[in-house]
């Protein structure tokens, strides 16, 4: 944790753009929620773009594009993570002071006020959820009587769920509902990183290949058969013409072996086959 104002080291950017690439790839929510939590100055920095984060993205080669939008789509997980956790919507864990939950709370007010915000409309429900967990952790009354609720369920919860909770693998781009049971499940993927763009250009591509491939086969199977009906009429035509042929010649062989037998009969010269 840090002050308002205090600077960062290159170091904990760098962390934190290695923590958007392992959410990228999959992580678990519980893994997700502890490292968001710790790297949650350096995300705001960067997406407040203080002087220290423009050096960083500079040094980088990275589009502050995909820096930016992973950087707040991380954030937005947190403030409406599924256990409304109020600490966790806050990006603080659990120990955090009444100084530091003030902080926090301003850090993300300025960054989510309307006047840097006009495009993103997701700006005013998160500043929202950051007021109602501050309107119950900045009372120190109020924050007891929530930290015993805490307890109460990770008592009735027990260890059971826990274990199965670290088996949840969670992947950046989950099928249907994966987002709804963990708000971890989906981050912004830029197009330039291979994102959805891409995936559904390789799907749309794949599928292509694949009717080609159908396609291809027809063909061929079709080919195939007509070469096999050609060579089989040719092989029916030839064998026809075989008998036809056999025959005429049986019938002219009779003929003249009748006409033979005739002639010998009447003792007499053939003559032109008359």
């Amino acid at each position: 944790m840090r002050g308002i104002g205090g600077s960062r080291s290159v170091k904990t950017f760098q962390q934190a753009l290695e923590f958007i690439g392992k959410v990228r790839g999959g992580i678990s929510w519980e893994s997700f929620q502890s490292s968001a939590i710790s790297c949650s100055d350096a995300l705001i920095d960067l997406i407040r773009d203080s002087d220290e984060a423009k050096d960083f993205i500079r040094s980088s080669g990275i589009s502050r594009k995909y820096i930016v939008d992973n950087a707040r789509e991380v954030l937005w997980r947190l403030h409406f993570n599924g256990d409304k956790d109020l600490f966790v919507a806050l990006g603080l864990p659990r120990t955090a002071s009444t100084q530091e939950v003030h902080g926090r709370w301003k850090e993300l007010m300025l960054l989510y006020h309307p006047d840097r915000n006009e495009e993103d409309r997701r700006a005013v429900e998160c500043a929202k959820k950051v007021n109602e967990a501050y309107s119950v952790l900045k009372d120190e009354k109020a924050r007891f009587q929530y930290e015993r609720e805490l307890k109460g369920k990770a008592t009735k919860n027990g260890a059971g769920q826990k274990r199965t909770e670290r088996r949840t693998v969670v992947f950046a781009q989950p099928r249907s509902g994966a987002l709804r049971r963990n708000p971890a499940a989906k981050l912004f993927v830029p197009s330039f990183a291979g994102g959805q763009h891409m995936q559904k250009a390789i799907i749309a591509l794949c599928i292509a290949l694949v009717i080609i491939g159908i396609a291809v086969f027809s063909i061929l199977n079709m080919d195939l058969f007509s070469r096999r009906q050609w060579f089989v009429t040719r092989q029916t035509s030839d064998t026809q013409d075989k008998v036809r042929s056999d025959q005429a010649a049986n019938s002219k062989e009779k003929w003249l072996k009748a006409a033979i037998n005739k002639n010998e009969k009447n003792n007499a010269p053939l003559e032109g086959g008359k």
